[in-house]
C-alpha cells in the first residue's frame, strides 16, 4: 500500500470563499461533501459567496445549479 507524504494535518479556521459564475447561472444551495452538511450562501448578479465554517484534512464545497 502507497503511503503519502502528509503524516499530520493542521486544521484551518474558516476560509471565505467568492466566485463569479457564468452569465444566467444561480446557485440553488451549496452543500459540503467531506462534513456532509449545507451551508447559507449570498448570491448577488454573476457573484456567490459562502463560508466554509472550518477545514480539518480536507473538504469540498459543491455548489448547485
Amino acid at each position: 500500500m502507497h503511503k503519502g507524504w502528509l503524516r499530520r494535518h493542521h486544521p484551518i479556521g474558516e476560509q471565505k470563499v467568492r466566485m463569479t459564475l457564468p452569465q444566467g447561472r444561480s446557485v440553488v444551495r451549496v452543500e459540503l461533501l467531506r462534513s456532509e452538511r449545507l451551508i447559507p450562501f449570498r448570491q448577488a448578479g454573476t457573484s456567490v459567496e459562502f463560508t466554509i465554517p472550518a477545514v480539518a484534512d480536507y473538504e469540498v464545497a459543491a455548489l448547485y445549479a
